[in-house]
């Protein structure tokens, strides 16, 4: 019997509630909320769609990172001294370079 003896006082606050409420105030409130969860509801639309581009664009930035280390590790690694396959023999990169000098020395002297 201690806990419905607990129960009426509540109850008590409650029909003094009821009473001081008007309908108007409710369905003011009920709009208010109904505003607020749709505004959550936009707000986390929002975030979801930022967070799936924000993935698409990390991925982007890696897979393109990977590619630029593949390429400048290729180049790095390529050897300067030895005559590329897809030249003719006179055209390899240590010709190239004596014409280069060669015809520098002439347009100097």
């Amino acid at each position: 019997m201690t806990a419905l003896a607990a129960l009426a006082p509540a109850e008590q606050d409650l029909n003094q509630v009821e009473n001081q409420v008007s309908a108007g105030d409710l369905a003011n409130m009920l709009t208010g909320v109904e505003t607020a969860a749709g505004s959550i509801t936009t707000a986390a639309s929002s975030l979801g769609a930022t967070t799936t581009n924000l993935t698409t664009q990390r991925t982007y930035v890696s897979n393109l990172s990977d590619s630029l280390t593949t390429g400048v590790a290729s180049l790095v690694d390529a050897n300067m001294n030895e005559p590329s396959p897809s030249l003719p023999p006179s055209k390899s990169s240590s010709s190239w370079t004596y014409r280069r000098s060669a015809s520098r020395i002439r347009t100097l002297s």
